[in-house]
């Protein structure tokens, strides 16, 4: 044992203060021991003297080192050196957490450490990723406390970023969505990096060991986006994409309370912009019981510094959201019994609306406040007794002391413009024919945005837009619900690796202007079906599928290993368990299994709803399960039978190449969109294509 660890050793056991002075040893004893205390059991010991050391400097007195001599400041920056490289070369996960703990709690010793420090982390980071996987995790977490706290560039994490192994172990990667998260919390807008480290957490996503996380923080970067956005398609689509990943993460086997809490958060937004304020109860009701439930599960864990101000803003979002609801009781009567208190908490919600995300002025509104500000507007101008009342409490009345009349004034001026708009837009409808609509058609869309975004999102606008032309408010409100609940209905136990890969084929097939309207709706209830199904065959559960076989008799699965005597899996095993699954479940009575006289041939599971169909194409590969080669040999034939229908189409492929011990591929990564455009074509194919792994070993075939 060095002579620095056993004097560490006892002054932590005598309960004394640690400082180079107390550590009583020549300096070129301390200064020759330093690096090798800072790889070793004792480092975080080693970190309070050095912490002592640069308070000391900082404070203009300088401590002795031991013996007559008084450190120098280049005594101390070796000695700083020399810890920070050794600490770089700590094996223990739990001590270097520790260290850095100590270390990065102090601003002093952040600035002079900071940048040998960061570069120690990361010159040994991506070797360790494979074979010290937990250790790697907490480096790469140290070097992005370093980054984010602005006291290094952070270009060398940007680098290890992008470098990020693919197949790193699980160990590793169940840690890298939460520090992923803060990265993306500090460089939303970097160009190449938000990008990257946004493609990062989407295959996350895909990982078993971190999809929840993984999905949340993907959530928290959408819910960023809307309240960063300015044009409304923008807000509520990025709003709705957040709150569709807060739920299924909410609805996982390993559920967050957090993420329930921040679902509730994006429904009770829309509500209150919607102007449905019994929504808006309901959803706080569910945001108190789901922020109640993340603090009881954190009492008693520890809670690391740089991550507190995630805890913040959850505090923020919920007294956002308390006021919403109180303004929204104060808004919902004709009259107002006592005037000043309901017009304070009008006006607490009107200008929270802005400093949740401090960006745009008064004439510029964003993301929040483009949805919150119109609901009380809207509020005052369909009740001329509140508005009344506020002219006549912005203009006649003494308020009570404390009372913020500047935003009264403000809210009241907001409003007289808006009317005296109406009231110009009015007059104009009363001019001759051939007058351009378009800023009628752009205040229609946020009428409807506002109302029931969930419509617009799911029908499209042009669908959405020609329903509601003619309704009232009320009237969008009620579809807007119906639409909403039936899509909420959809996160009752909301899988973490089906949901992320539905909408991920959906957000795809979106791109491609054929599905709107009743193709969207059908074709994306197929899709989803189809995912279902592909899951549930994934398990090797064959005594539940295929029923109890006897050892004369035994079961048949296709799926696994043929034995002696028993035939070779085919096609139509898949294509008959698949169309049995679909008449199993709500899309029944749409399947028809080999449909002939089909573009010149026979069509393997159809599923028709109406004039509307689809084909699902089935093959078997033994020689290779290769996507690429897939596509080359069975795309062009499955895209074909959407050549007399919409241009929508599946295959499913029993992959029977041979196993080995090595696993086999999850979900998410045997199933994927692509498109096909046959020559002189004008319009994209579009094709879900699954792969059901067949000749599979039993799981206990696997262990050596």
């Amino acid at each position: 044992m060095a002579q620095m660890d056993a004097r560490l050793s006892a002054l932590a056991t005598a309960g004394q203060p640690i400082t180079f002075a107390s550590i009583e040893l020549p300096l070129d004893v301390i200064k020759s021991e330093i690096a090798e205390v800072a790889s070793g059991p004792f480092a975080a010991l080693a970190a309070e003297a050095v912490i002592d050391a640069f308070r000391a400097s900082a404070n203009g007195d300088r401590e002795s080192s031991g013996g007559n001599d008084r450190m120098a400041e280049t005594d101390l920056a070796d000695l700083s050196g020399s810890f920070a490289a050794g600490l770089a070369g700590q094996p223990s996960p739990m001590h270097l957490a520790s260290t850095l703990e100590k270390l990065l709690t102090s601003s002093s010793v952040v600035q002079a450490l900071a940048q040998p420090l960061f570069t120690g982390l990361l010159s040994t980071f991506s070797q360790r990723i494979h074979d010290e996987p937990i250790l790697a995790a907490f480096q790469f977490e140290g070097a992005m406390r370093l980054a984010v706290s602005k006291a290094v560039a952070p270009y060398m994490l940007w680098v290890a970023i992008d470098q990020l192994p693919t197949d790193a172990p699980d160990d590793f990667t169940e840690r890298l969505p939460r520090v992923l998260g803060v990265a993306l919390d500090c460089w939303p807008d970097e160009g190449a990096i938000s990008t990257t480290i946004r493609d990062k957490l989407q295959r996350l996503a895909a990982n078993a060991a971190s999809d929840t996380d993984a999905l949340f923080e993907l959530g928290c970067d959408d819910l960023r986006a809307a309240l960063t956005a300015s044009e409304m398609p923008t807000i509520v689509a990025s709003l709705a994409k957040a709150r569709e990943r807060f739920a299924t993460v909410a609805g996982a086997e390993e559920a967050r309370p957090d993420a329930e809490a921040y679902a509730a958060v994006c429904d009770s937004v829309t509500a209150f912009a919607a102007g449905d304020f019994d929504r808006l109860h309901d959803a706080t009701g569910r945001l108190e019981e789901s922020f109640h439930a993340h603090a009881w599960r954190l009492i008693g864990l520890h809670q690391p510094t740089w991550l507190r101000p995630r805890r913040t803003a959850e505090a923020a979002w919920y007294q956002m959201i308390l006021n919403l609801r109180a303004a929204g009781d104060a808004i919902s009567p004709n009259a107002w019994v006592e005037p000043w208190s309901a017009l304070d908490a009008v006006l607490v919600a009107y200008n929270a609306s802005r400093t949740i995300h401090p960006i745009g002025g008064e004439s510029e509104l964003t993301g929040l406040a483009k949805l919150v500000q119109p609901s009380i507007h809207n509020a005052f101008l369909r009740k001329n007794a509140l508005l009344e009342t506020l002219r006549v409490l912005a203009n006649h009345h003494e308020p009570p002391s404390g009372f913020d009349v500047h935003s009264t004034q403000i809210l009241l001026r907001n409003l007289e413009t808006q009317l005296s708009s109406q009231s110009t837009s009015r007059s104009s409808s009363r001019t001759p024919q051939g007058q351009d609509d378009t800023e009628d058609d752009e205040s229609e869309r946020t009428r409807v945005y506002r109302l029931a975004p969930m419509l617009l999102l799911r029908l499209g606008e042009e669908t959405a837009l020609s329903i509601t032309r003619n309704l009232n408010d009320r009237e969008i409100m009620a579809l807007g619900g119906i639409v909403q609940d039936g899509d909420e209905a959809r996160f009752i136990g909301a899988d973490p690796v089906v949901n992320p890969l539905y909408e991920q084929i959906v957000d795809g097939l979106a791109q491609h202007s054929d599905f709107i309207g009743q193709v969207r709706h059908t074709f994306s209830a197929l899709v989803f079906q189809t995912l279902l199904f592909l899951k549930s065959r994934a398990d090797l559960n064959t005594t539940t599928l295929f029923g109890k076989g006897t050892k004369e008799n035994p079961v048949f699965d296709y799926r696994r290993t043929w034995k002696e005597g028993q035939r070779e899996p085919v096609e139509a095993d898949l294509q008959m368990d698949f169309a049995g699954w679909l008449r199993s479940g709500p899309l029944q009575s749409a399947v028809i299994v080999e449909p002939i006289d089909l573009a010149l041939g026979r069509g393997d599971v159809m599923t028709h709803f109406g004039s509307l169909r689809y084909l699902t194409e089935m093959k078997k590969d033994g020689d290779s399960a290769d996507p690429g080669r897939i596509e080359t040999s069975y795309l062009a034939q499955a895209a074909e039978y959407g050549n007399t229908s919409a241009p929508f189409g599946q295959l499913l492929v029993l992959d029977l190449t041979p196993k080995t011990k090595a696993g086999t591929l999850r979900l998410n990564e045997l199933v994927w969109l692509t498109a096909h455009r046959p020559p002189a074509a004008r319009i994209d194919r579009a094709v879900v294509v699954g792969i059901v792994t067949g000749n599979r070993l039993t799981p206990y075939q696997y262990s050596a």
